[in-house]
């Protein structure tokens, strides 16, 4: 257990409650589990898609390095090439179920060579003001969300939010980014009542959120957990996606038309009548954010929208959140995805151990040298963020 705790970064963590746990620390907690048991074959699927880019590096590294070491074989199913490609000595592609492409090994292969092989690669040209709202203005409205000291811990650990404090206007786009167990979840979790801290205040809207309940809260913000097991509780799709508008008495005719507005727009009429447990993480992913956006909350935060999606998918859930925000909703989206955070969003606040260490506008975002040691923190290098030259 020692072994397994420290080889997944995870030292001390013995005691330590699960619910206490970040998504990463979680999978990561997974992954120990199953090195303890000291398999010869480990056959993974995604094991590291909720990790942060530099614990993606370093499991996928220390993996390679069992392989070398010990003569395991690793077997790993994977969407998120990057951390892989040059470590892998075979690369097998599939598509709908058949095998597509062999592909040995080499360090010259990159993901893009890839990925230019089975889909079109683009880049989003940001549209409007590239200047977040909240940034341009503090003071010309009635923030969205508003934090004033903020502090928060869970029990028989340290302080999981210290003294956080900060403004979100409306109609703002906001990465919410930062390693593992950093507090960005913790933080939107306070946002509609589902964590009360002990010390500071939350107002949505203009209002204090230790006055309402959860209830009453998600008439002004919706929320997309990180699992969606966590959130879908129907027995088909159609039903998970109109359930939230029958609960908060939407006439049925309206009811029946946003679903089916909404089943268009994800692409999701073939799998109405599915039970959701049937789908893919990626489509139950993409159920679970149609039934929050299916109500159009003024504010909407998301906790890694695309995980679990692939390139396409990922693209596409993206487009369908910016025209929700093109609408002049409000978008708090955590992430550890940069490339689609520099292309959507206007508004880069990063966490490190609670606090908050860096809140800048995608413009300031290019004066990479002010913030380097931030973004090395989180495994990023100057060639991995699009858009930012110099050194």
């Amino acid at each position: 257990i020692t072994y397994a705790l420290d080889f997944v970064g995870l030292s001390g963590y013995e005691k330590r409650k699960p619910e206490t746990l970040s998504g990463g620390e979680l999978q990561r907690i997974v992954l120990a589990s199953v090195l303890t048991m000291d398999p010869e074959i480990l056959l993974l699927d995604r094991p590291a898609d909720q990790l942060d880019p530099k614990g993606r590096k370093d499991i996928y590294q220390k993996l390679r390095s069992l392989c070398k070491a010990q003569g395991k074989t690793v077997i790993a199913a994977e969407e998120m090439l990057e951390d892989v490609v040059s470590l892998a000595d075979h690369i097998w592609i599939m598509d709908q179920g058949t095998l597509r492409q062999r592909i040995k090994g080499d360090k010259n292969i990159t993901p893009i060579s890839i990925r230019k092989q089975f889909s079109e690669i683009r880049v989003r040209q940001v549209k409007g003001e590239s200047i977040s709202p909240s940034l341009k203005s503090m003071d010309q409205s009635t923030p969205a969300v508003e934090v004033k000291g903020l502090s928060l811990r869970y029990e028989n650990s340290e302080f999981a939010l210290k003294n956080v404090s900060l403004k979100i206007c409306p109609g703002d786009f906001v990465a919410l980014i930062g390693e593992n167990g950093a507090g960005k979840t913790t933080l939107t979790k306070t946002f509609n009542g589902l964590l009360r801290p002990e010390k500071g205040s939350v107002f949505i809207n203009g209002l204090n959120v230790a006055e309402h309940t959860t209830a009453q809260l998600s008439a002004h913000i919706g929320y997309l957990f990180q699992n969606p097991l966590l959130q879908v509780c129907q027995n088909s799709v159609e039903e998970e996606i109109s359930f939230g508008l029958k609960v908060k008495k939407f006439p049925k005719d309206n009811i029946k038309n946003r679903v089916q507005q909404v089943l268009r727009d994800f692409r999701l009429e073939g799998a109405a009548s599915l039970h959701p447990y049937k789908l893919s993480r990626g489509m139950l992913q993409k159920v679970a954010l149609a039934s929050v956006l299916v109500s159009d909350p003024p504010i909407l935060v998301i906790d890694e929208p695309t995980l679990n999606m692939c390139y396409e998918e990922a693209r596409e859930v993206m487009d369908l959140i910016d025209q929700y925000h093109q609408k002049g909703h409000t978008v708090i989206m955590i992430t550890h995805n940069l490339t689609l955070a520099e292309e959507y969003c206007r508004r880069f606040i990063v966490m490190h151990k609670g606090r908050l260490v860096l809140d800048t506008d995608d413009a300031s975002l290019a004066n990479y040298r002010d913030y380097r040691e931030v973004f090395l923190n989180l495994g990023v290098t100057l060639q991995t963020i699009p858009g930012i030259g110099g050194g």
